[in-house]
């Protein structure tokens, strides 16, 4: 785990937002999965955003839940 992880434990609005960098590849390199394991967390936590966000990844088939 990163530094960025670190900072983002507990704090879903980062988590989701970690999640769009790696979405985007703004910053680090282009990794869905890896961004689905960011808002699976932050959605867990509350964040509805990050909920409809990940189903709209899954049904539109960019990635797998």
């Amino acid at each position: 785990r990163g530094e960025r992880s670190g900072r983002c434990a507990g704090r879903p609005v980062a988590q989701r937002e970690l999640a769009k960098f790696y979405l985007l590849g703004k910053g680090v390199d282009l990794y869905v999965e890896k961004a689905m394991d960011w808002l699976k967390k932050a959605d867990k936590a509350g964040d509805v955003e990050a909920g409809l966000l990940r189903k709209a990844l899954v049904e539109k088939g960019y990635a797998k839940d």
